[in-house]
């Protein structure tokens, strides 16, 4: 008689030498006292922000929240214009209807004016300068140029607001644009550069400063950052929408979920009831 295979496995399993020890994290903290230089642990650690900031850099980094004040002191300042100009307007045809009040009244009422345009101004000058703009050279005469140098197409999706799109490799080309040359090293004038992320813009703006513009500026994070921090100062036709209000919008929408849920558990009881 032929002898039947046994069906059962022998114990332990048969592949139980070809299975991996689970690491255990209790001594992740200990280093060796033996300094024998880089490993691949060692690169692996790195970061991408450690790897982007460098001690010899030349050019200067700008953070995001300096460049959100600066872009609302100048939504500011071109709003308080406007409401200037709609001021004038309103005052001369004040002149126009009331014939009858004096040349004295009508001076004093545009000294006001003039007085609380000037009021507003100054505290919104002085409220944008901040310990970390002054570090900067930052003040109130400051103006910036602000350049993505992302493609065209992903610059048409969205970007930061005032910004001109100026592709990367035209710096290599040499090309510039007019609004670049008059702002090149000028005093009180800042050109600011921006990609997706900050690593990617190091090189230009490595490449920047070797092509001679010294008020080179870098942001911090690139625009991805910026779009978390300050979504309501980008702009364009797809802007994309940030994870920290992706989280908050699938929180609420779990709240509501459950909170239907509990109601249509209390109507199926009352239900029963009756």
């Amino acid at each position: 008689m032929e002898k039947k295979s046994s069906i059962f496995k022998p114990l332990g399993g048969k592949d139980i030498l070809d299975k991996k020890v689970k690491k255990s994290g209790k001594y992740d903290n200990i280093k060796s006292s033996l300094d024998t230089g880089k490993t691949i642990r060692d690169v692996e650690i790195m970061s991408d922000q450690l790897v982007a900031k460098k001690k010899n850099e030349k050019f200067k980094r700008i953070k995001c929240s300096t460049l959100a004040k600066l872009l609302q002191e100048q939504t500011y300042d071109e709003s308080v214009y406007n409401l200037g100009n709609q001021n004038e307007n309103i005052y001369n045809f004040d002149q126009r209807s009331q014939v009858q009040s004096s040349v004295s009244g009508l001076r004093n009422d545009h000294d006001d004016t003039h007085s609380v345009y000037t009021v507003q101004t100054g505290v919104s000058q002085v409220s944008a300068v901040t310990y970390a703009t002054e570090q900067l050279g930052i003040n109130q005469n400051t103006k910036f140029l602000l350049l993505d140098l992302r493609d065209p197409e992903e610059y048409s999706l969205w970007r930061i607001r005032e910004s001109i799109n100026f592709p990367a490799p035209n710096i290599a080309r040499d090309k510039t644009i007019p609004e670049l040359f008059r702002f090149r090293n000028q005093p009180d004038k800042l050109i600011i550069i921006y990609l997706g992320d900050e690593r990617s813009g190091t090189q230009y703006a490595a490449l920047f400063f070797e092509k001679g513009y010294e008020n080179i500026y870098l942001l911090s994070g690139g625009c991805e950052s910026f779009l978390e921090e300050f979504p309501t100062l980008c702009e364009g036709r797809a802007v994309p929408t940030p994870k920290r209000q992706m989280e908050e919008n699938k929180k609420e929408a779990k709240m509501e979920l459950t909170k239907k849920k509990h109601e249509n558990c209390v109507t199926g009881q009352i239900q029963r009831r009756y």
